[in-house]
């Protein structure tokens, strides 16, 4: 099976190279959602444009560079998300960022790149720098064909948060590259709509060193992962479209079975069935069902299977607000000793408010849960957070924002339970 899974990839890299250009990638076999409806009454908040406030950029020709420079100075109870004995620090962390794209009227070409540097203020151990690079491409064949293309690579550190960290408890935090291309064909018809998509995916671990400096090896935590989609639309009217997606994954793990390890290696599908639709100027959504399923190559790892859901709703409850919900249940790698797979139960509602046309607030909850496969474990968590976002002028933005997260774990192979908390206020300059 892994020669038919690394054929599939060099197929999919090959699509990428025909395209001409990068390619974006998705990390499940979903394809990005959009409405096909007519243009929405109205807007959520958070997307809608600031007249008057807008960064003006930098142009070049046909092209247009927005950049931005942000200072951060945050906060945390609970630095290393421990159950006990937890210590508390403050950072301040820089980051500078731009987006370039093209201002043709057909075609586009775009790029974005990011570098941010953390420095902590007691435990330098924790300072970090990661960056990230970002391309697409987009060709308009006809007035109704298009052509996707994006390429991705970002160097990052893994957070404290994660299960595989507080696991580990590393002197450092871990860190890991993340290289994704992929390919979208997107046609359209009359009252109907078809995407087709392929990615490929690498994620690649750095060793790390535990406390008493004993080598953490990451190397059976690295892997690649393919994945093809499809998703249609099909319009009944102005307000309402059906749809069905489905979607093929292949993972493949660097490491084979070995040494208590076993093999992760898996291929499994998604498949949803549902509707997005628009009810007066109140309401904005989509609602999807189906099922999953996921295999192992390893015959003391259990295949998975179960339902597979992806809900989104916006409800407009004035002009000046919006409301937010979303629920996604799926199968995500659980990057565990002896567990290759978790479900995953997402939950997740936002309130956003324009108290001014230039000052924003915003507040959130989510809720997770994840059902490890394999060993006897059981992870909820709960996050809530509060902001808000003032933009003095075209050029400069002040926020403040505070975060609460809560995780839980239960059974026998029951890892850490932490609470922690964030304060931050943000100065970002924008040209």
């Amino acid at each position: 099976m892994r020669g038919v899974r690394g054929l599939i990839g060099l197929g999919v890299l090959g699509l990428c190279a025909m395209a001409g250009g990068p390619a974006a990638a998705q990390g499940v076999p979903d394809v990005p959602s959009a409405l096909a409806l007519a243009p929405p009454k109205n807007v959520p908040v958070r997307e809608r444009s600031q007249p008057g406030y807008e960064p003006k950029g930098l142009r070049a020709g046909s092209f247009l560079a927005l950049p931005r420079y942000a200072v951060r100075a945050s906060a945390i109870d609970n630095l290393f998300a421990t159950e006990g004995d937890t210590e508390a620090d403050q950072s301040l962390e820089q980051s500078l960022s731009v987006d370039v794209g093209s201002t043709w009227s057909r075609h586009e070409l775009a790029a974005s790149a990011s570098l941010d540097h953390a420095l902590y203020l007691d435990n330098d151990r924790e300072n970090r720098l990661s960056a990230s690079l970002r391309t697409r491409l987009r060709l308009d064949v006809t007035r109704d064909l298009a052509l996707t293309a994006t390429a991705a690579h970002a160097a990052r550190s893994e957070a404290r948060t994660t299960a595989a960290s507080r696991l580990a408890s590393p002197r450092e935090p871990i860190a890991f590259t993340e290289s994704e291309i992929g390919l979208t064909v997107e046609r359209r018809m009359p009252r109907f709509r078809v995407i087709l998509a392929g990615s490929a995916q690498r994620l690649d671990y750095d060793d790390a060193r535990a406390l008493d400096g004993t080598a953490l090896e990451q190397d059976d935590r690295d892997r690649d992962a393919y994945t093809v989609s499809v998703r249609t639309e099909a319009a009944l009217s102005p307000d309402m479209f059906l749809l069905v997606q489905g979607g093929f994954n292949w993972r493949d793990y660097r490491l084979g079975a070995g040494a208590g390890r076993p093999d992760r290696d898996s291929a499994g599908y998604r498949v949803l069935a549902g509707t997005g639709f628009a009810i007066s100027d109140l309401f904005r959504g989509e609602l999807a069902a189906g099922l999953f399923h996921q295999s192992y190559d390893d015959p003391t790892l259990s295949d998975e299977s179960g339902l597979a859901l992806r809900a989104r709703l916006d409800w407009f409850l004035t002009q000046l607000m919006t409301l937010s919900f979303g629920a996604d249940r799926q199968i995500a790698e659980a990057d565990l000793p002896g567990a290759a797979q978790r479900v995953q139960w997402a939950l997740n509602a936002r309130l956003d408010y324009e108290i001014l046309r230039n000052l924003l607030f915003d507040a959130g909850y989510r809720y997770v849960e994840d059902s490890f496969g394999s060993i006897a474990r059981e992870d909820t968590g709960h996050a809530v957070s509060a902001g808000l976002t003032w933009t003095l002028n075209r050029y400069l933005q002040l926020e403040g924002r505070y975060a609460f997260e809560q995780e839980r774990s239960s059974g026998a192979d029951a890892g850490t339970d932490f609470d922690l908390s964030r304060a931050s206020a943000t100065w970002r300059l924008r040209f």
